[in-house]
């Protein structure tokens, strides 16, 4: 048992009670990021239904970190979510239509919006070309539709995000395509 200044006893030592505070100090100023009215206490977070969940994927599109949970794709709103954190417990909490996930370690609380995704694989891939076409792992096939130019090998995992944009691999590039397949 630890005692706090003030003479009250507690569970814990006082490093405890100091990691507790700044974890909910990161948690409810996250909570004020929310823009969430109905929901200003851990309390009234914990009363929501919830799933605990695992992020089995992510990615960075421009300005969207992008997470794949139980085969669902969800753009983070507000700030960026670690990923991967040693025995991470993250939940997934549901409110009229909104998801917030919480990771039960850092406190860090993020807005969550459904994207339309597709994850799959390129069969083979040479770089980025106008007409260039994609023929995806899950047999559907895409034509790049704007001008950027570049060599790029090998290809490997693919994200089309919106029918409209694709990502090929570990490239940095954001190629604007049609699905034709």
């Amino acid at each position: 048992m630890g005692r706090l200044s003030a003479g009250r006893e507690v569970c814990g030592t006082e490093s405890d009670i100091t990691n507790f505070a700044k974890m909910w100090l990161i948690f409810t100023r996250n909570l004020a990021h929310l823009n969430l009215k109905s929901m200003l206490t851990i309390d009234e977070i914990q009363s929501l239904p919830y799933d605990n969940v695992t992020i089995t994927d992510s990615i960075f599109f421009p300005h969207n970190q992008i997470l794949e949970i139980n085969c669902r794709f969800y753009i983070v709103l507000n700030e960026q979510f670690p990923v991967g954190g040693y025995l991470q417990v993250i939940r997934m909490y549901n409110k009229t239509n909104q998801r917030l996930l919480y990771d039960l370690q850092s406190g860090i609380c993020v807005r969550l919006i459904a994207v339309d995704m597709i994850k799959s694989y390129v069969q083979e891939f040479d770089g980025f070309a106008l007409g260039k076409k994609f023929v995806l792992q899950n047999g559907q096939v895409w034509e790049q539709i704007d001008t950027l130019n570049s060599p790029c090998s090998p290809g490997g995992r693919v994200w089309i995000k919106d029918q409209s944009v694709i990502h090929v691999g570990n490239w940095n590039f954001f190629v604007q395509v049609r699905r034709i397949g």
